[in-house]
């Protein structure tokens, strides 16, 4: 009997590794796994409608300040696409246009109009453009207490904007606004000037205003969209309507 017990020890210590071995391979599992899929929306403004006249006999508009020349002499074209261009021609000190544009929000994200900005590029010079005029407030004016195009100092186009800045637009939403370009005393003779309106929107959360005419804070600060360096930039200037 003594012979036979490490025998039965060793026998026990063989039954109980093949019964954990056994435990072990008869585990069930199971991995559960979350597949998110994440759809941005879009921050999208465009032009709807533009309509403009000019301030050239008794047909033409009438504002306080602007003269009404009794001669059809001047002459404008407009084209309407991410920016709205317009081009004057045959024009004079005195003569204006005024044109009505309105914009809808194509997206699908609630958009603040961050701030307008005036462009007047002379193509004899070689800076483009040679005036450029941020507007955070309304009615914006590229010369304060214009338009005065009669007097002989100072730039030679003037551009104001009336109505929109800092309002909110939410999708289908449409917004009217009035911009008139004069042109001044300081014009040169045989000169066709390019004029553009930029228009900022940014998402409403991303903006520096609450409503219209009403801003976050004073004075009024723009947010502008990051370079890759993380420096903020002008996309009007650069021709970039998007967010890179």
């Amino acid at each position: 009997m003594k012979r036979n017990r490490p025998l039965a020890v060793v026998g026990l210590t063989l039954v109980l590794g093949l019964a954990l071995l056994a435990i072990a391979n008869a585990l069930w599992f199971q991995t559960l796994s979350l597949h998110a899929s994440v759809s941005t929306a879009e921050v999208k403004v465009e032009w709807t409608g533009m309509s403009c006249q000019d301030n050239e006999t008794a047909s033409g508009f009438h504002f306080r300040g602007w003269p009404n020349p009794s001669k059809d002499v001047g002459k404008f074209t407009n084209d309407v696409g991410d920016d709205l261009t317009l081009t004057l021609s045959n024009a004079y000190p005195g003569y204006g246009v005024d044109c009505e544009l309105e914009l809808v929000d194509t997206g699908n994200v609630p958009v603040h109009l961050e701030q307008w900005e005036i462009t007047v590029d002379d193509p004899s010079t070689p800076q483009n453009p040679d005036l450029v005029v941020h507007c955070t407030k309304s009615p914006c004016k590229t010369r304060p207490g214009g338009p005065e195009l009669y007097l002989p100092i100072g730039d030679p186009i003037y551009g104001e904007l009336v109505d929109g800045i800092g309002c909110q637009l939410h999708a289908d939403d449409q917004m009217a606004s009035s911009f008139r370009v004069g042109v001044r005393q300081t014009a040169h003779e045989n000169t066709t000037y390019v004029v553009k309106l930029h228009a900022q929107f940014n998402q409403w959360n991303e903006s520096a205003w609450n409503g219209c005419g009403d801003p976050k804070s004073t004075p009024v600060v723009p947010v502008l969209p990051l370079d890759v360096n993380g420096t903020p930039y002008d996309p009007s200037l650069l021709g970039i309507s998007h967010q890179p």
